[in-house]
């Protein structure tokens, strides 16, 4: 059903609830001309008169009086709908992918700091095993490990990586304070297919040759990684910052103050456009702060060991 102009109807509840054209006039910053050429075409328009004229006086009727109290109701209703969105506007979804290590083991405890610094910013969290095309036209925002460039992407260095052995108490005790090579042989090494050579250079820095007779298992998913080094399954090697939470209250423990370094590091990339985001820049500002709050609970974890 096609409907009356909006500017007429304005025009002829205004009149009704002003009491007069020039009433209606003052409220919609028009003449009372305009305010009565507004009502007379939508009287045409709807085919009845909303006014009884007498003598040059204009008296609503009755099909005008009902028809301005339902506009009046439909107007507030408009209104307060409007205050409540420009009093809470729609959230900005913001798109961010990780590996599901650091997702699990470093954002995660982190991440209501941010909804309620940000509350604004609707947040989806996805595994980093999916491509990342930024092309998409998503705001999105993704983690990727390297040395920090890449073709037509903004990257913002998070941390740097750092690789240090952990394991359960009942398996960290055993080694503590002993050379690699010294280490009991029915401790197996905790292996991540796709960092082969994190043990080999870690046993390096350490001066002892990689090839000692310890068992190995290995797993393709740093997740499964972690939980057997939680289980007590064996000696892992991870980034410092994933357990320096779980070292400090004992859950894990770091067996040695070696810290294996690369040039490399964790970065948040994203396309040129989306750096300029606002609510994009709110997150990756966050990251970097969370960061670096961190390097303060990792100097005083080597402190203690």
């Amino acid at each position: 059903m096609r409907l009356p102009r909006l500017n007429a109807l304005r025009a002829f509840e205004a009149t009704v609830r002003a009491g007069s054209l020039n009433g209606a006039a003052a409220e919609l910053f028009v003449t009372p001309t305009a305010v009565s050429r507004h009502v007379k075409n939508l009287e045409d328009d709807l085919g009845t008169p909303l006014f009884d004229r007498r003598g040059g006086h204009m008296v609503v009727n009755s099909v005008g009086r009902r028809y301005a109290a339902a506009l009046n109701r439909s107007f507030r209703a408009i209104a307060d709908s409007t205050a409540q969105v420009r009093a809470s506007p729609e959230k900005a979804s913001v798109v961010l992918r990780a590996y599901t290590a650091l997702l699990v083991h470093w954002l995660m405890p982190r991440i209501s700091s941010f909804q309620k610094a940000h509350p604004e910013v609707e947040l989806n969290i996805e595994t980093g095993f999916r491509s990342t095309s930024f092309s998409t036209g998503l705001v999105e925002v993704a983690f990727r490990y390297g040395a920090g460039s890449w073709p037509n992407l903004n990257s913002f260095k998070i941390f740097d990586d750092e690789s240090v052995v952990f394991g359960a108490p009942s398996v960290a005790e055993r080694v503590q304070g002993l050379s690699p090579d010294k280490w009991p042989r029915d401790i197996p090494i905790l292996v991540h297919s796709r960092r082969p050579l994190d043990w080999t250079d870690w046993f390096s820095i350490a001066g002892v040759d990689d090839q000692i007779p310890n068992r190995r298992l290995g797993f393709e998913d740093m997740m499964l990684v972690y939980q057997a080094a939680h289980d007590g399954l064996g000696l892992a090697i991870t980034q410092r910052r994933y357990i320096a939470a779980n070292v400090a209250r004992g859950a894990l423990v770091q067996v040695s103050p070696l810290v294996l370094r690369r040039e490399l590091g964790y970065y948040a990339v994203c396309s040129p456009d989306v750096a300029e985001n606002k609510s994009a820049r709110m997150l990756i500002d966050w990251l970097l702060n969370e960061a670096e709050a961190q390097d303060d609970d990792l100097l005083n974890c080597a402190a203690s060991l």
